[in-house]
């Protein structure tokens, strides 16, 4: 987390508890909603969706999250089989196109994924996948 966001986090903490000690029901909830509204942006799930090239089905790939104990893993979702992992190569898949990923996108938003579209791989995706491994595994 940046520096800025940290002194911001801990600035809405204590309007929060300001709010509390001074007992208005209305400034709490306020407070409460601004704050959660902070922590919902910072706690985005990078997605990529692509379509396989025989069949057409859509699968959405999560570049950050390890799949397996292998970083060349992530995990991905389908609307059947759902969750699982795979490849982070995805060579056998191409972009989906916004209309024909959106019935995917609704059933991820559905079962509570706060969701960042990203594009295509990067190496920071990888990058974080290992440090998951390296958290995980170290533990």
């Amino acid at each position: 987390m940046h520096k800025d966001d940290v002194k911001r986090l801990i600035g809405q903490c204590r309007e929060l508890i300001d709010a509390v000690y001074e007992g208005d029901p209305q400034t709490i909830s306020d407070r409460a909603l601004s704050l959660q509204s902070f922590l919902d942006a910072r706690n985005k799930t990078k997605v990529i969706f692509r379509k396989f090239k025989q069949g057409g089905d859509i699968i959405a790939f999560f570049p950050e999250l390890p799949g397996t104990n292998s970083p060349n893993t992530c995990m991905n979702y389908m609307h059947i089989g759902q969750h699982g992992h795979g490849d982070a190569n995805c060579g056998h898949t191409i972009p989906a196109k916004r209309a024909e990923y959106m019935p995917l996108l609704k059933e991820l938003r559905s079962i509570g994924y706060n969701l960042e579209i990203v594009n295509k791989f990067a190496p920071a995706h990888r990058a974080k996948r290992v440090a998951e491994l390296d958290r995980k595994y170290k533990a």
